[in-house]
């Protein structure tokens, strides 16, 4: 993969084509989730959508636990996200403006993503932790989107280092504070 392509717009208009995201951006993301869900295939190889576990022999088992209930989350109140959020869907479902905090990070977090949903007409506000940044948002700054007449918006975050956040989908038009 190629050095860090150039930083997008302060406003992203994900809906549109040619805004937001850059080409070699889009590239690299897309190696990544190549390489991420190629992994997860070999993992998961002979289970039906479960949840997979390593039995003490190291083999690979079907947990038969169903993945579909620990793949989403849905708040109406203004939520402080951990570690333990990473890979899943946040949603944020209401008529008020809420706040999604991200989570402290460290090295150990690097690649990691989480969805984060706004549903219902508030705002929703993205904040990034300590002196983390959401693209180019400032040091502690974050996302906000509050586009009137929509009533679902999506952004897919995912950690490219201990500081950084990159948007690498979404829809709707998220500002960056």
């Amino acid at each position: 993969m190629s050095a860090n392509p150039p930083p997008v717009k302060n406003r992203m208009d994900l809906d549109r084509p040619g805004r937001g995201i850059s080409e070699p951006w889009r590239k690299y993301f897309a190696a990544v989730d190549k390489d991420a869900n190629d992994t997860a295939t070999k993992v998961a190889g002979g289970t039906t959508g479960n949840l997979v576990m390593l039995t003490s022999s190291g083999d690979i088992a079907d947990s038969g636990l169903s993945l579909t209930k620990l793949r989403s989350v849905t708040y109406s109140v203004d939520t402080h996200l951990n570690t333990s959020h990473f890979g899943k869907i946040i949603k944020f479902n209401s008529n008020l403006d809420l706040t999604c905090y991200l989570p402290n990070v460290s090295i150990l977090n690097v690649d990691s993503w989480v969805v984060v949903m706004r549903l219902g007409t508030g705002s929703l506000k993205i904040q990034a932790a300590d002196a983390d940044r959401i693209e180019t948002s400032s040091a502690g700054g974050g996302t906000v989107c509050s586009e009137p007449g929509r009533k679902a918006a999506n952004v897919k975050l995912f950690l490219a280092s201990e500081t950084q956040w990159a948007i690498l989908a979404g829809t709707g038009i998220w500002i960056m504070v």
